[in-house]
């Protein structure tokens, strides 16, 4: 988990920036870093063993990836700090 939030903090605000997360269950989370504090969350839907569709939020600050990150990894309700819509 320290790991992870400390490449939050160091990716770059240039476009196209992406960071990935996969717990070893394979839920998996995505973020793209639009401007310093401007990011986009994408949660890959996984049904019957294959990619469905994904879940997305384009409205989270630099701090709300942080706290998302952290109950990610200790396997806490990270989804009810964003707003996912398909």
């Amino acid at each position: 988990m320290e790991v992870a939030l400390r490449e939050v903090d160091k990716l770059p605000t240039t476009e196209g920036n992406f960071i990935g997360f996969v717990k070893e269950n394979a839920e998996t989370i995505q973020f793209v870093r639009f401007e310093e504090d401007s990011w986009l969350i994408d949660a890959p839907v996984i049904e019957k063993g294959k990619f469905s569709h994904s879940l997305n939020d384009d409205d989270l600050s630099t701090e709300k990836v942080k706290e998302i990150v952290k109950r990610f990894f200790l396997g806490e309700n990270w989804q009810s700090l964003c707003n996912l819509k398909k």
